[in-house]
């Protein structure tokens, strides 16, 4: 027993080695933004914003006040109204009228359009201006965020811009589990292969993305990938394969992101996240919600029999090995998770519930998976 569970602290250690350094690897890979104040006026192109609400518990106005303060030489906001039970009337006229803003209704989309390309769609055929910026009411920009991404796509040449967001987990499970999300999402797409042509392995930011009217229009924008739940990824894999340049930036000082505090329903959302990012497989859940337990959760849990053992003087010494390599182990995962809150700003202050966070997290990925073959 005391062998099986050292074997699986140390493969448990080596793993999060290995991602901590893929991980480190990949954060130097991002860029960071420009100080307003560097930024060059040339750099300054009029931008449309395309603000999506479709979320009737995030209050509006946060997202729109946000857009319309920046400070900005030329700039429309184009809101369009998918919540559900607002009749795209309801919420929008709540808001205050400005003459930069536009208020729409998406309306029920088209026969194979999913909702968000759709309602991305609409917006930006509202447009007018040659860069456009994406976004949804679960993103609250901070000062100066469009003009410092302007200033980095134009000092970087870049045809895209998009972000790693910063978090504003306020609920007790916000904060145990979606920062704990944020670090599988970014050990599982790799920022250095952002700006190469590497369709497959492509992240992109759905909530932020800055993009030339032209680069959209030869893509065929949302329209070539209407049905795509994850409108995002399939939308820049769509750009990197027509050969053009995107950039990832360190976003937490350009924005950040209202998560979701009701359990239910973050459960549910990150389910169809889930389902998409394996390609619908079963067996891919089955192996990531294994390998999530052992690396992230068993090295924790297995501390209790060992240090309940190592105190009893029947076959203690055995597990002092698990003991060592679960404490290295959790020493990791720690260094791990003040590295993100140092680098991107991701809340730490709960990352000792990390066990709890990897067992919802495991549990989300086979529900998703066994749920939908019933359906």
């Amino acid at each position: 027993m005391a062998a099986a569970a050292f074997v699986l602290d140390v493969f448990a250690l080596a793993a999060l080695i290995a991602a901590f350094t893929w991980q480190v690897r990949n954060l130097r890979a991002l860029h960071a933004p420009p100080l307003a104040q560097d930024v060059r006026p040339q750099s300054l192109h009029p931008v449309s914003v395309v603000l999506l609400l479709e979320d009737a518990e995030l209050a509006a106005e946060p997202a729109v006040a946000s857009v319309l303060s920046q400070e900005y030489p030329e700039l429309e906001l184009i809101v369009i109204d998918d919540r559900p039970g607002t009749g795209g009337k309801g919420g929008s006229r709540r808001l205050a009228p400005d003459p930069r803003m536009k208020v729409l209704s998406s309306g029920s989309p088209a026969k194979g359009w999913a909702r968000r390309p759709h309602s991305f769609f609409l917006g930006y055929r509202e447009t007018k201006h040659p860069w456009v910026l994406f976004i949804d009411d679960s993103v609250v920009l901070r000062k100066n965020a469009v003009r410092r991404a302007m200033g980095a796509a134009w000092w970087q040449q870049a045809d895209l811009v998009t972000i790693v967001p910063g978090l504003t987990a306020t609920g007790r499970w916000e904060r145990i589990f979606m920062p704990f999300v944020a670090q599988l999402a970014l050990l599982a797409f790799p920022a250095r292969s952002l700006e190469k042509s590497e369709p497959t392995t492509a992240l992109s930011y759905g909530p932020f993305l800055l993009l030339q009217r032209s680069v959209y229009e030869a893509v065929r924008g949302h329209a070539s990938i209407r049905g795509e739940p994850l409108e995002d990824i399939a939308l820049i894999r769509s750009i990197q394969h027509r050969g053009y340049k995107p950039m990832f930036l360190r976003g937490h000082e350009l924005a950040v992101v209202q998560t979701i505090s009701s359990f239910p329903r973050m459960w549910q959302s990150l389910m169809s996240c889930f389902y998409s990012a394996l390609s619908r497989s079963l067996p891919r859940a089955l192996v990531g919600a294994v390998l999530l337990l052992i690396v992230f959760a068993v090295p924790w849990l297995l501390l209790i029999p060992a240090l309940l053992l190592l105190s009893s003087p029947i076959s203690s010494s055995p597990w002092m090995g698990v003991l060592i390599a679960g404490a290295a182990h959790i020493a990791m995962s720690l260094t791990y998770r003040y590295l993100l809150k140092d680098t991107l700003g991701i809340d730490h202050s709960l990352a000792l519930l990390q066990p709890i966070a990897s067992l919802t997290a495991a549990a989300i990925l086979v529900a998703s998976h066994v749920s939908s073959r019933g359906s």
